[in-house]
């Protein structure tokens, strides 16, 4: 069966009451500033900044209200034990505890000061063996 998409990248946008804010509480959390910085001077687009995570992987930050039954969006890290307090500390907030199917995937949830539901989540799984 042919796929009917090839995909070549993917973009998430989370949006904000306050951009500036926004902006700043989330370079704080991937620690740095945007890769493009959209002004929003061309027509209906309104400004975006966004980061390029992985290759052709982006996330945009937009403003407007968090869309209702959205998330949570999980931010793939190395070691979650060494990245979950990291981030707690740097936006001095609370993230949920450490979930875990073992030999699969652990994770926890946090929130942004919008209501958008985030997370950090770690691939437990041996991938020697899906070679």
């Amino acid at each position: 069966m042919k796929q009917p998409l090839e995909i070549t990248g993917l973009t998430i946008q989370v949006r904000v009451a306050d951009l500036a804010t926004g902006l700043a509480w989330y370079e704080r959390l991937l620690g740095r500033p945007p890769d493009l910085d959209h002004a929003g001077d061309s027509g209906a687009i309104g400004a975006v900044k966004e980061w390029e995570l992985q290759p052709n992987c982006w996330l945009q930050l937009a403003s407007g209200v968090p869309a209702a039954g959205f998330g949570p969006l999980r931010f793939g890290v190395r070691d979650i034990e060494e990245a979950r307090p990291r981030v707690a500390e740097a936006l001095g907030i609370t993230l949920s505890p450490i979930q875990r199917i073992e030999g699969v995937a652990a994770w926890c949830d946090f929130a942004d000061p919008f209501g958008n539901r985030l997370g950090l989540a770690q691939n437990l799984a041996d991938v020697t063996t899906l070679m």
